[in-house]
């Protein structure tokens, strides 16, 4: 990550195309990572690195 950028957002949002990934929404720091999915149930994981 560039050294002004203090957060990274990221969202995926094609969950039926060839990859079969669930929907989900990540924000990242140097130090943590969030990670919110929504199918098949709601759920938050916090990495911490």
């Amino acid at each position: 990550m560039p050294f002004w950028r203090k957060a990274l957002y990221y969202h995926y949002y094609e969950h039926s195309s060839e990859h079969d990934v669930s929907r989900h929404y990540v924000i990242t720091t140097v130090r943590y990572k969030l990670i919110y999915c929504t199918l098949p149930f709601n759920s938050m994981i916090i990495y911490i690195q």
